[in-house]
C-alpha cells in the first residue's frame, strides 16, 4: 500500500504527460471545427465564383453573337466554374416572362367573385403554358422572344473536398445556385408569352 501511495504521489507531481491528455481531448475537435471553417469558406467561395460567372454572363448576353446562340454563353459559364471546380456539374435554365413583375409573382387571374384567392374556373393568364394556374409563376422555358426578361438560372453540383461531411453525417456532394434576370434586344417586334385560360 506504501508502494501505491509513494507511485501516486510521484505522478502528483509530474505535470509533463498533462498537455498529451488535454491535447488529445481537445484536438480533435479543434480539427472538426477547422476542417468545417474550411469546407464551409470553400463553399461560400464556390458560390462567389458561380455568382461571378452568371453577373458575366449577364453582360455578355447583351450582344447579339450570345442572343443567337444562347448555349455558348452556357459553355462560357461552365468553362469559368471549371477553372476552379474541376469536376463540377453545372445546368442551366432560362425562363421567360413578359414584365420584371411577374417573376416570382402569382400568375394573375380575374377574381370573378372577389374572395381575394384564384378559383377553379377562373380566367388568368397561363404564363409558363401549362394549362394550369400557378401560385409562383415559373415562366415559359427557353430564351423567350424580342424584349422578354429572362430568368437565367445557372446550378452548380461539387464534391466536397475535406471528410468534414462524413464526421457530421451530411452529403458529400453540395448543390448551389445563382440567377440573373436579363432582358433581351428589341431585335423585332415582340409579343405576349401568355395565354388567357378559362378552366
Amino acid at each position: 500500500m506504501a508502494a501505491l501511495n509513494h507511485f501516486i504521489a510521484r505522478l502528483k507531481g509530474h505535470d509533463r504527460a498533462a498537455t498529451a491528455v488535454e491535447f488529445a481531448l481537445v484536438g480533435p475537435l479543434f480539427f472538426l471545427i477547422l476542417m468545417g471553417f474550411f469546407d464551409y469558406s470553400w463553399q461560400i467561395y464556390g458560390k462567389s465564383v458561380l455568382q461571378g460567372a452568371v453577373g458575366q454572363a449577364a453582360r455578355y448576353a447583351t450582344l447579339e453573337t450570345y442572343i443567337e446562340n444562347p448555349s455558348r454563353l452556357d459553355d462560357r459559364v461552365k468553362a469559368q466554374v471549371r477553372n476552379v471546380f474541376k469536376d463540377a456539374d453545372v445546368r442551366f435554365t432560362r425562363a421567360a416572362f413578359d414584365s420584371y413583375e411577374q417573376i416570382g409573382k402569382p400568375e394573375s387571374y380575374t377574381d370573378s367573385n372577389k374572395n381575394g384567392k384564384y378559383d377553379v374556373g377562373e380566367c388568368f393568364q397561363d404564363i409558363n403554358g401549362n394549362g394550369k394556374w400557378d401560385a409562383i409563376s415559373e415562366g415559359k422555358a427557353g430564351n423567350g422572344g424580342a424584349d422578354d426578361i429572362i430568368l437565367y438560372t445557372a446550378t452548380m453540383k461539387f464534391r466536397r473536398t475535406l471528410p468534414v461531411w462524413a464526421m457530421l453525417n451530411q452529403p458529400q456532394e453540395v448543390t448551389l445556385s445563382s440567377s440573373t434576370i436579363l432582358r433581351n434586344q428589341p431585335f423585332n417586334a415582340g409579343k405576349e408569352l401568355y395565354t388567357v385560360v378559362c378552366k
